[in-house]
């Protein structure tokens, strides 16, 4: 995959529901997953 050798990824995550817009389509998921980033930072 060219993002993870190009890039320095720090979270990765694949939705096992959505789509494209998955922010819009499933945005309990996004929610969760983006308490999950900032709660690493922590």
């Amino acid at each position: 995959m060219t993002a993870e050798r190009d890039n320095n990824n720090v979270h990765w995550t694949e939705y096992d529901r959505g789509g494209h817009f998955a922010a819009m389509e499933e945005p309990d998921l996004f929610v969760a997953d983006v308490r999950t980033f900032f709660g690493a930072l922590r």
